[in-house]
This record gives C-alpha cells, sequence and structure tokens, in this order.
C-alpha cells in the first residue's frame, strides 16, 4: 500500500487542534493503522484531547499484544483515553469540554476495519466517493428524525455541532465498520476542516487525478481546502490499496 498524511492549521486558526497517525508497519497486533483526530476545546485543550487519544491508542496497542481482537483492543484504548479526558476536564478549568473526534483503521488482506466518533470521516474512493462513517452530529440526528433534509439551510447551521467525542461523557459508545477493498481503491481519512471546504466530488476529482502521486494528491486536497476559506484545521490521510490479498484464499491456503 501507498499512503501520505498531512496536517494544517488553516487560515483561520491560530491554534492546530487536529492530529494524525499513519503507519503501514505493524503496531502490535496491527498490521497498519491509521487515525485521525479534531479537538475540541478552550486554548490549547483540543490539541491536547486529539494527541493524548492518539498516543494512548498507539501505546495501548503496542504494549498489549495476542490477548484481545483487534475490535476489543480498539474498544479498551478508546475507553481509557476517553475517561483520561473526561477526568481531566472536570478536574482542571483549562481544560474544560476538552473532547475528540476520531476516526481510524487498519487494512487487512482485503478487509477495512474502521472507527468513528464524532464527526471527522473516512472515504472509500474508486470511480466514486462512498463516505463509509457516520457523522455524529446534532444535524445529522435530526436527519435520522426526519426534522430537515442534508444539505438545507437546518442542516448546515447545526452540522458542525456534534453530539459524541471522546471525553465527553464517562463512557462512549464507538462505531464499527467493516468493508471489502478492491485494488486500486483510496481510502481518506479527514478530519471537518477538510469535508466544510471541499465537496465529495471535489475530493473524487482530485484523488482520481492522473500524474500525481499519493503526496501531491495530500497536498492538493489541503491547499484547495485553504482557497476555499480554510475556516478550521485541516488533515487528510490518504491509502492507497495497491495490492489485494484475499481473506479466504488466506484462510484455505492456511487450513491446506
Amino acid at each position: 500500500m501507498k499512503f501520505f498524511g498531512k496536517t494544517d492549521t488553516g487560515r483561520r486558526r491560530q491554534i492546530n487542534q487536529d492530529c494524525f497517525f499513519a503507519s503501514d508497519k505493524p503496531i502490535g497486533d496491527f498490521p497498519n493503522l491509521f487515525l485521525v483526530a479534531d479537538g475540541v476545546g478552550r486554548g490549547s485543550g483540543g490539541e491536547y484531547a486529539s494527541r493524548h487519544t492518539i498516543d494512548v491508542i498507539v501505546n495501548y496497542f503496542e504494549r498489549v499484544r495476542d490477548t484481545y481482537t483487534k475490535g476489543q483492543l480498539f474498544h479498551s484504548a478508546i475507553n481509557i483515553a476517553n475517561l483520561d479526558l473526561y477526568n481531566k476536564s472536570r478536574s482542571d478549568s483549562n481544560y474544560y469540554e476538552t473532547g475528540t473526534t476520531l476516526v481510524g483503521g487498519y487494512i487487512e488482506n482485503d478487509r477495512l476495519s474502521i472507527i468513528n466518533i464524532g464527526d471527522s470521516r473516512c472515504y472509500k474512493i474508486s470511480d466514486t466517493i462512498k463516505q463509509i462513517s457516520y457523522d455524529h452530529s446534532y444535524a445529522e440526528e435530526l436527519v435520522r428524525k426526519g426534522a430537515i433534509e442534508r444539505g438545507s439551510p437546518d442542516y448546515d447551521a447545526t452540522k458542525n455541532s456534534i453530539v459524541r467525542a471522546v471525553g465527553a461523557e464517562p463512557k462512549i459508545k464507538i462505531d464499527y465498520f467493516d468493508l471489502i477493498l478492491e485494488k486500486d481503491d483510496y481510502i481518506l481519512f479527514c478530519s471537518d476542516g477538510l469535508t466544510n471546504m471541499l465537496t465529495n466530488q471535489n475530493i473524487l476529482d482530485i484523488v482520481k487525478t492522473e500524474g500525481l502521486s499519493i503526496e501531491d494528491k495530500v497536498n492538493k486536497l489541503i491547499d484547495k481546502a485553504n482557497e476555499a476559506g480554510g475556516k478550521d484545521n485541516i488533515t487528510a490521510v490518504l491509502v492507497q490499496v495497491d495490492e489485494i490479498k484475499d481473506s479466504l484464499k488466506e484462510l484455505e491456503d492456511r487450513v491446506l
């Protein structure tokens, strides 16, 4: 696989509260790992929340091995980070209402496994673009209830108000997604600083541009988001699946 990740402060913010981790090398039991977190909170609180959450997850995965399923590992690590932030936000006024979104996952054979909390997103891009993660925002809650339509003025006014974040409550609900990949698929993990500035079609056009390296594509995504206003921190981790190993074939090989 090929990958590249980058974060940018944007044109309106003084502090970058986004954080990412990207590795195509094993992290504990994980064959690879990609994470994007978008912190929320006053001052440096959001910056701390996103960095701390990713550090806790990566360190946990490196320490705890051969004991749990990967889903259980994600569940445990995220819950540790969540309780850390929740307690800190209530014991230190400098970190009041500190929290972070989180999206990430790993690729194993032909399968992508994703976790999601908040409104940072994961897309699968081939000839089309499809959002895999689910936005935990007030706007999406209203859409689900049939109160507003996606893309309406009321939706746009509330889409950045998130209803779920790491650190917001003592217990956290995590969304899990799995899908099968095909050769030459792209996976994009990103913060809303990218998706609030670019349409899905903008993202698709850039990622599918011929002749650009994967690094060039990420740089162009961020440049275009800044050109569109750069109202927030911008983070993008792009993964290209250039080789697929079928999960069923691997199982048959082991049995034989």
